[in-house]
């Protein structure tokens, strides 16, 4: 999972991890050495520390005044790892086997959904990322938003993906939310899913300027891209517009960036706990131009974020408009033995030239003043920047 959560499908549940963790614990502690020593030298734990573990859990359950002895252990094992992920990462989680299930299935449903990603911030508040044009977005929803509420029910203090749960529990048509301003002004949104094909890319008029909107990364977009890019007029400029793009697949940014770049060019660097992986274009540009002209906003975050760093430090891209969502982690999710899984971040990411954009975002190359720019707005600072460039 490269970026953001897409609200998309119905994902919650639950399931058994204590008592097949006993079992497992019952097994190992009393087997032979050769049976124990895999485990211990693979995750680094002793006899002593599940012993300690298990101790805890059992005195919890058989003393604690406020807790309800009927309380299965798993739930117990269940909120411990969850709280624990929770205090030491916004952006990471535990799924019991049932949460991870749904998961699986809202990504088999990805064309049923309200087209808002969403973004947890070091503060704990949800930020709302709206697709261009999706349903979140038609019914008023904007890119920057606090969302305070789905369905009724509070937001504070859940996880992303139990959030994104919230979405689909009644498998409702329509789905409530209440989120607040930048200015403070709280407002109740009804928003209606859609099945209508989700297009990743595509290519519009203003006048008699193309612009090639990418609205997400996603498995398909490097493709689509590569198709708008065989057609394009060398008369024209190429105009990549990702505001508003919340990012999505980061190896799909990754394929994209690379039509631009040639062969051996750093496209971005993940670092992570084992040291540093850097992603380097691996053939030459699909379609060299002088430059692309890449539109930019608040609402651009992730592996969006990415993309634009990739061109613009190579020296392939200009960027117009304001500062992005300063969104550069990477989270991966891992399946656990019983189906359950973990949602940990893994990664920071790293434009060409080493700067991390996290919390921060990246400065455009060119700058406009107003704080909400109109594409009339891009398009005069284009004009200026292709006479003057």
């Amino acid at each position: 999972m490269n970026n953001r959560v897409r609200i998309l499908a119905i994902w919650l549940g639950g399931f058994s991890l204590g008592i097949l963790g006993l079992a497992a614990f019952l097994v190992w502690s009393a087997g032979p050495s050769s049976l124990r020593n895999p485990i211990k030298q693979s995750y680094g734990l002793d006899d002593k520390d599940i012993l300690l573990y298990l101790e805890a859990i059992t005195r919890i359950q058989q003393s604690a005044l406020f807790l309800d002895s009927q309380v299965p252990r798993e739930t117990t094992v269940y909120d411990t790892l969850k709280a624990y992920l929770g205090s030491t990462d916004p952006f990471s989680d535990f799924l019991t086997p049932k949460e991870y299930d749904r998961v699986l299935q809202a990504q088999q449903e990805r064309s049923l959904g309200v087209g808002l990603e969403i973004e947890k911030t070091s503060t704990g508040d949800i930020i709302c990322f709206p697709i261009r044009n999706g349903p979140a977005e038609q019914a008023g929803i904007r890119a920057g938003d606090r969302l305070k509420s789905i369905n009724g029910a509070l937001v504070n203090g859940k996880s992303l993906l139990s959030i994104v749960s919230l979405s689909g529990a009644m498998n409702q048509k329509q789905v409530d939310f209440v989120v607040v301003t930048d200015s403070g002004v709280e407002k109740k949104v009804r928003v209606t899913r859609s099945d209508a094909k989700f297009e990743p890319v595509s290519v519009t008029w203003v006048g008699k300027v193309p612009i090639v909107t990418l609205r997400l990364f996603t498995p398909k977009t490097g493709e689509y891209l590569k198709d708008v890019l065989s057609r394009w007029q060398d008369s024209q400029p190429l105009i990549l517009d990702l505001r508003d793009n919340p990012g999505g697949d980061l190896d799909a940014a990754i394929a994209s960036a690379n039509l631009f770049l040639q062969k051996g060019m750093s496209i971005l660097q993940v670092v992570s706990r084992t040291g540093e992986q850097k992603y380097l274009a691996n053939a030459d540009a699909y379609r060299p131009v002088p430059y692309v002209y890449l539109w930019q906003n608040r609402g651009t975050a992730s592996a969006a974020e990415a993309f634009i760093g990739s061109l613009t430090e190579n020296g392939k891209g200009i960027s117009i408009g304001t500062k992005s969502a300063g969104k550069g982690t990477k989270q991966d999710i891992m399946k656990l033995s019983n189906g359950s899984a973990l949602v940990l971040t893994t990664g920071y990411l790293l434009t060409p030239g080493g700067n991390d954009y996290r919390g921060r975002g990246l400065d455009p190359t060119f700058a406009l003043a107003q704080e909400h720019p109109e594409t009339s707005d891009y398009l005069a600072k284009l004009q200026e920047v292709l006479v003057n460039h």
